[in-house]
């Protein structure tokens, strides 16, 4: 028969209490969360950026500017592990991620001093919101750079209330790390940072935290060495034009003209685009989470002001981008719902709280009824949007790349927009399908010195090192086909789908270009 010594830890006392109840309603907001985004996950190959980013990690090729490094490193160790193919791990991994952000979410909750159950609604709400949940069922950059920002609050929040240096250097840190991953944290990131240092300038006066900051700012910033490096070795796949060397595509220069934030009309752009942004915000978390939110932030404006100034400059530097952009990327409006999510935490414990004093003697009781009585917040929008944001079923890019690529001959070349030349060259290069087919990439548009894809396809035909294989062209719109028909015929090859973005999608043709 065992002793008690035999069963190992879990029989030393003192293993449970370590076990303690934030720990536990931490862990359990993971595994909902993961559960739940298990069973929706996108099981096989994507397109657009998404596509890409199942591409580029395990290739060690260069994505769109900036060349997301950091994504790209940590998705080929990833990859690495032998589980599933390349286009599932990399969305289990976004899935992963965003789970995490959920967990952080809980936490953050907790220290602003929200019980552990209510912590876990607000964060599975977040977690299961329209854009969160449409983002984490696919391989997705944002989830990295949410999670980043997500611990960049926790620490922004532990060293306002405890004044730990520790903290502020993680939040130094923090925001460099993310600089290696996404633009997003030049907006998001550094208000934050500014307005907690002007009012703690003592930490900058020493001279030992001064330099620690330094090396936590700039250390992190090596690992965009990875894109000059990786690039003189000529890597299978690169989507960044390279012809202007490593600096313009780390600076995402090629996005400057998408981005207008100190423009004249900026703030009107702004003010005219808060009430989309609102309607969205409800249509993505419902209604009992925003009314959750406004009582949040009245209480946060009555006790700790500090930190609703620091939560708004977060969803006012998000929303001021993406009013300025010239193309519409509701993946910016992540972080104001997750700042959305922590106010509705901090509402919805006062307003248990309230009732729970109202009550009397019967007060505990009614509080904890009240409190599993809000977990139906987080269920409702589970079960009336699972059937939208269930991708497990989801084949149609797979099927659009195997028909494209079934359609050409040996040795095609073949070029193509954006949304399905990722899905192509995912085909191509990771799983084998036709590698006798090139997948033209953006080294075509620094040869042939455009970034016009009209131009780049009539380069391509009149380009003599590719004049006696077969050429195809898929445009994105009747406008790039009717261009390019003026210099050559263009005979339609097979009937495809043309996805544009996450949600668009509507019938073209492949074209086989007679030269």
């Amino acid at each position: 028969m065992r002793t008690a010594e035999d069963l190992g830890a879990f029989s030393r006392p003192g293993w449970a209490e370590r076990l303690d109840v934030r720990s536990l309603a931490t862990a359990a907001t993971f595994a909902v969360t993961i559960s739940i985004y298990s069973m929706t996950l996108l099981r096989g190959v994507s397109s657009f950026d998404s596509a890409e980013m199942q591409t580029v990690p395990p290739t060690l090729g260069i994505a769109h500017p900036t060349g997301y490094p950091l994504w790209t490193i940590l998705g080929f160790a990833w990859t690495r592990l032998p589980i599933s193919s390349p286009a599932l791990m990399m969305n289990l991994l976004s899935a992963i991620l965003f789970a995490l952000v959920a967990a952080t979410l809980t936490l953050i909750s907790m220290r602003l001093g929200v019980r552990p159950l209510l912590a876990c609604v607000a964060a599975v709400s977040f977690a299961f919101a329209g854009e969160t949940w449409a983002r984490a069922t696919q391989a997705e950059v944002h989830s990295l750079h949410t999670l980043l920002m997500a611990l960049f609050l926790l620490a922004w929040i532990t060293a306002e209330q405890t004044g730990s240096r520790r903290a502020a250097l993680a939040m130094i840190g923090l925001t460099a790390v993310g600089l290696t991953h996404h633009r997003l944290m030049a907006i998001t990131a550094p208000p934050v940072l500014l307005w907690f240092f002007a009012r703690n300038l003592g930490m900058l006066r020493s001279r030992t935290f001064a330099l620690d900051a330094v090396l936590c700012a700039l250390t992190p910033l090596l690992v965009y060495a990875y894109v000059p490096i990786r690039a003189g070795q000529d890597p299978r796949v690169v989507n960044s034009d390279m012809s202007g060397g490593a600096v313009p595509i780390i600076r995402g220069d090629v996005f400057a003209s998408h981005e207008h934030a100190f423009a004249a009309a900026s703030p009107g752009n702004w003010w005219r685009a808060l009430p989309t942004y609102g309607d969205l915000g409800v249509r993505w978390l419902g209604w009992p989470v925003a009314i959750l939110a406004v009582v949040g932030t009245i209480c946060l404006l009555r006790g700790r002001w500090p930190i609703l100034v620091g939560l708004a400059l977060i969803v006012f530097a998000s929303t001021w981008g993406l009013a300025n952009r010239t193309d519409l990327d509701y993946r910016w409006l992540i972080m104001p719902l997750f700042v959305c999510c922590l106010l509705a935490a901090v509402g919805l414990e006062a307003l248990v709280s309230l009732l729970g004093r109202t009550a009397g003697e019967r007060g505990l009781r009614r509080e904890s009824w009240i409190a599993a009585a809000a977990l139906l917040i987080p269920l409702g929008a589970v079960a009336s949007h699972y059937s939208s944001y269930d991708r497990s079923g989801d084949r149609r890019d797979l099927v659009n790349g195997e028909r494209i690529l079934s359609a050409l001959p040996s040795h095609s070349v073949i070029w193509s927009y954006w949304d399905v030349r990722t899905t192509l060259q995912y085909l191509v290069e990771i799983e084998n399908l036709r590698p006798d087919v090139t997948v033209l990439d953006h080294r075509a548009y620094g040869k042939y010195g455009t970034g016009n894809d009209v131009a780049v396809a009539l380069g391509v035909a009149a380009d003599p090192a590719l004049a006696g294989r077969p050429l195809y062209y898929l445009p994105s719109n009747d406008q790039e086909r009717q261009a390019v028909a003026r210099r050559y015929t263009l005979r339609p090859a097979v009937k495809v789908e043309i996805p544009y973005g996450f949600d668009d999608r509507r019938n073209g043709w492949l074209f086989a270009v007679r030269r």
